[in-house]
């Protein structure tokens, strides 16, 4: 009950009762466990409470006992990544063991150099990020859309030739509609579609729309 009360006012934006109910979770006797530390972590990352959440980061092993798990490192490393401390975060994690639990971790720092474009700690990170699933085509996908977002097209490149030659293909992300008993199925950039030009267009003016709405609000 405390960690669901804990992990829901984080997800709407009461960070300070989250904590709060932490804290008297914890005066009353209850022992916190991963998925409690998890919901905390979330909720400092939320707020911005960094030097809070890394002081609970501290207190899993020193307070509880507990060993952090891949999920924690990655909380971290997305609370630390919201207020652009990158390097910060990759110094926290560069000295975890290679493991299949380790990968949500170099995922997060990844997505955390995609978005600042860190284009310096992209390659340290891919490194690590690639040799724990090398062959999973989602993967490849990821550093792929990472590389560009930092203007990498070289490396973009050579993830598009290594998929090649390891004979790994992405299936394109598809979607179906149904209008009037109708079916329709729908590929990225597929163009088969009798009216694919008019949907393009349609979809375009939509996106347009959205964005000229919000920029007003």
């Amino acid at each position: 009950m405390w960690t669901a009360l804990i992990s829901g006012h984080g997800q709407h934006g009461h960070v300070r009762e989250a904590l709060a109910l932490f804290g008297e979770m914890t005066r009353d006797g209850f022992r916190p466990n991963d998925v409690t530390f998890l919901a905390v972590l979330s909720a400092c990352a939320h707020g911005g409470l960094v030097d809070e959440g890394l002081m609970h980061f501290s207190s899993i092993p020193s307070d509880y006992g507990l060993t952090p798990k891949g999920a924690h490192y990655a909380a971290v490393v997305d609370m630390l990544a919201r207020v652009g401390r990158l390097r910060e975060a990759y110094e926290l994690v560069k000295n975890l063991p290679d493991c299949q639990e380790h990968s949500v971790v170099w995922g997060a720092l990844l997505g955390a150099c995609r978005k600042h474009g860190d284009v310096g700690l992209v390659e340290l990170a891919a490194q690590r990020f690639f040799r724990l699933q090398p062959g999973n085509a989602g993967k490849y996908v990821v550093l792929a859309n990472t590389y560009a977002a930092c203007d990498m097209w070289d490396s973009v490149a050579g993830m598009h030739e290594s998929m090649k030659s390891l004979g790994i293909r992405k299936d394109p992300a598809w979607s179906a509609v149904e209008v009037q008993g109708k079916k329709h199925v729908f590929l990225a950039r597929d163009t088969y579609h009798d009216e694919s030009w008019e949907i393009y267009e349609a979809c375009n003016a939509l996106a347009r729309s959205i964005n000229e709405h919000s920029l007003r609000v």
